[in-house]
């Protein structure tokens, strides 16, 4: 099993990722933070050949965006289910919102992004 905890190293940083076996094995693909400080990066994604494992390198950068643009930011680029929550992963998601101190607006555009 593959850890997809984030390592940094100052601006450096480098992830584990599931992808698809028909992904290129070298692409180039934002990464968006989207808790403060809401840093973005190109990053480079090296698929394991023969596998659905890849990683991801990239070097941070800093932006004037706001936390609602970068998590905007963050969901155009992924790719949605049909697969519906149960019940724990959605009262697991309001929880995290309510930690973590989203506003309302950003609870609601959350909500019906994730159709919650």
């Amino acid at each position: 099993m593959i850890n997809h905890k984030v390592h940094e190293l100052g601006p450096l940083f480098v992830h584990s990722i599931k992808l698809q076996k028909k992904s290129p094995i070298f692409h180039r693909y934002p990464s968006h933070e989207i808790e403060e400080p809401y840093r973005w990066s190109n990053s480079l994604i090296v698929r394991i050949p023969w596998s659905t494992y890849g990683f991801v390198l990239g070097f941070w950068r800093t932006t004037d965006r706001t936390e609602e643009q970068m998590l905007l930011e963050a969901l155009e680029g992924r790719q949605m289910t049909d697969e519906e929550f149960s019940d724990n992963e959605k009262a697991h998601i309001r929880r995290t919102m309510i930690k973590k101190q989203f506003t309302a607006e950003q609870q609601e555009l959350l909500v019906d992004a994730l159709d919650i």
